[in-house]
């Protein structure tokens, strides 16, 4: 079995099974992606562009690029599963608690889900009012 290591810095060590494995293994197939699809991107540009800038700048912005949009993704993804363990776990402290609040908490999200919808969309259209006017 070959142990893979994981492209970022943040991983020097091989995988340990579960989470950082997965995480490693979601990171490094995030990375080649877009590794990949710069290459094919750069492929098809015109010959003039690289007489413009030298290879070691073009590898540069690209290697700092997609390494900055795998770090946002990879604390976006984080983010995200916490707050949503975090939601769970909440529900579940607060029916052991009293499980008739906890209902109505729980109907209370799509509600509050909605108002917090309708604001943001009222925010959009005053920016782009203010951006035209």
């Amino acid at each position: 079995m070959v142990k893979t290591r994981c492209l970022s810095s943040e991983y020097l060590a091989p995988p340990k099974k579960g989470a950082p494995q997965l995480r490693c293994r979601r990171h490094n197939g995030l990375t080649f992606s877009l590794y990949r699809k710069a290459y094919w991107k750069m492929d098809n540009l015109n010959i003039g562009y690289y007489d413009e800038k030298g290879s070691a700048e073009i590898a540069n912005t690209i290697s700092s690029d997609i390494s900055n949009m795998a770090s946002a993704a990879d604390q976006i993804t984080t983010f995200s599963i916490s707050s949503i363990l975090q939601i769970v776990g909440g529900i579940v402290g607060l029916s052991i608690l009293d499980w008739k609040l906890a209902l109505m908490i729980t109907l209370l999200i799509p509600v509050k889900f909605l108002v917090v919808l309708y604001f943001s969309r009222k925010r959009i259209q005053i920016l782009k009012n203010c951006r035209e006017g």
